[in-house]
């Protein structure tokens, strides 16, 4: 085996370098992952809050056109009545 080579400051002070660049990298790296994580996590957030309420909000509507077009049914039924009994007389 070879003998151990003894380094010289200028070849540790590139390591140390070499070193701190990589771990800035990597630092770098998970904070934006972090963000990445966050903002879909809103996505999907918002996705499921508006996937519950838009079916929901749609059925209330439905619902309440259902109800009032029923109403004004009755009510032009009840004025056709009133219009065909006032004729009769």
């Amino acid at each position: 085996m070879g003998k151990k080579r003894l380094k010289t400051p200028k070849e540790k002070q590139a390591k140390i370098e070499a070193a701190k660049k990589e771990q800035q990298a990597y630092e770098a790296r998970r904070e934006r992952a972090g963000r990445t994580k966050k903002v879909l996590t809103v996505v999907v957030c918002a996705m499921l809050i508006l996937g519950m309420c838009v079916p929901t909000m749609a059925l209330t509507v439905c619902k309440s056109v259902s109800t009032t077009q029923s109403e004004q049914t009755d009510s032009s039924d009840t004025a056709a009545t009133t219009d065909t009994a006032q004729v009769s007389e």
